[in-house]
């Protein structure tokens, strides 16, 4: 008889853990500028249109450690938000933002450039939609912006041509 209660308030109290939890949403309606990291100094010619691109993708993810979902994702260029830190688990604990969330972000941006065969997201917009169930969590990303194409780069400046003058 007491092993019967003792096994029936363990499944209760899982069921009770894992069927309580939580839902967030984020918005991000500001975006930052093309950035290259050259020895010298260049201009990007991009060029727009007037469109908008749309892009999604959702990430799932078990205590943190376990994260499944899309198979791709923007890595190299900043649309707007950080990539995927290597810190380790420190650097983890101290980010604001976690690692699910970075890589919902990145394949949302990967989805929409690739769709409309753009370079770069200019403008980008994220909406974020995070169920959190303390064990389990699911963060499904929107993001739209315009398309940039970069058509090509212009020196504007070469400091070590100026230094060896």
């Amino acid at each position: 008889m007491k092993k019967t209660l003792l096994i029936a308030s363990f499944f209760a109290g899982v069921i009770a853990l894992v069927g309580t939890g939580c839902s967030s949403i984020e918005a991000s309606k500001v975006g930052n500028t093309v950035s290259i990291h050259m020895p010298v100094i260049v201009k990007p010619n991009i060029e727009t249109k007037d469109t908008v691109i749309n892009g999604s993708a959702t990430v799932h993810s078990i205590l943190g450690f376990i994260t499944w979902g899309p198979n791709a994702q923007a890595v190299g260029v900043n649309y707007g938000v950080g990539t995927v830190a290597n810190g380790g688990i420190l650097s983890d604990l101290l980010s604001f933002t976690s690692k699910s969330e970075v890589v919902a972000r990145n394949a949302a941006a990967y989805n929409a450039t690739t769709s409309a065969r753009a370079d770069i997201i200019l403008a980008p917009q994220y909406v974020l939609t995070i169920e959190d169930y303390f064990v389990y969590k699911s963060i499904n990303c929107k993001v739209k912006g315009y398309p940039g194409y970069i058509k090509g780069v212009k020196v504007v400046d070469c400091p070590k041509a100026k230094a060896a003058k």
